[in-house]
């Protein structure tokens, strides 16, 4: 078992149904002759659930220490990073703004899968092209200007919610890892872990 990493001082939303099972692939590892676990995050529960919630519960947890009232993030047009921003920031009770890349923002995508999911959970979203996507700091600046003048407060969260305080919630994710290898007994030195990632920040 690893030692325990996180400071007490990060705070932290109990947002997700964590740990998370790992659960070994029988058939895949027959096939492969190596034993192959799957790290079950599809099932952290919030709402359509994924991996996204870890790096929230921190984030979020950091904008209400803050006194945000509402919260800005970015990405594609069917983006899980921001489908899961705007239902976790209406679960804490924080508006969302979603800044989402489109090739034609006078016609913009139809509002189905998470375009949809994120009306639902109320958030404004507002359609830039990829040339604005690439300027983006100085939209979220604009919209949290706005916000000061409504007096509400801005937090903004960057693509994929990857910077030093989301991080910390795969910090967790890897200690549920060293722990459930010990438990199995493979905590032997020996294991490959496998992980994709998109923004850089999984």
């Amino acid at each position: 078992m690893i030692k325990k990493t996180i400071p007490e001082t990060v705070s932290r939303l109990n947002l997700a149904r964590l740990n998370t099972p790992l659960q070994k692939m029988t058939r895949l590892s027959e096939q492969l002759g190596k034993e192959v676990f799957f790290k079950r995050d599809d099932m952290t529960g919030l709402e359509l659930s994924g991996n996204k919630i870890r790096k929230l519960e921190f984030l979020l947890a950091d904008a209400k220490e803050k006194g945000a009232t509402t919260i800005l993030t970015c990405g594609g047009a069917q983006s899980n990073h921001c489908r899961a921003t705007a239902l976790a920031a209406a679960r804490c009770g924080m508006k969302s703004i979603l800044l989402l890349r489109t090739s034609d923002v006078v016609n913009p995508p139809k509002i189905e899968g998470n375009i949809l999911l994120n009306k639902m959970a109320g958030a404004e979203i507002i359609w830039i092209s990829p040339e604005e996507y690439n300027d983006r700091d100085a939209i979220f600046q604009r919209e949290i200007d706005c916000l000061k003048h409504k007096g509400d407060m801005g937090y903004v969260i960057p693509t994929g919610g990857s910077n030093y305080i989301g991080c910390w919630g795969y910090v967790q994710a890897i200690q549920e890892i060293a722990d459930d290898l010990v438990n199995i007994g493979l905590d032997d030195g020996e294991t490959t872990i496998l992980s994709a990632t998109g923004s850089g920040g999984l």
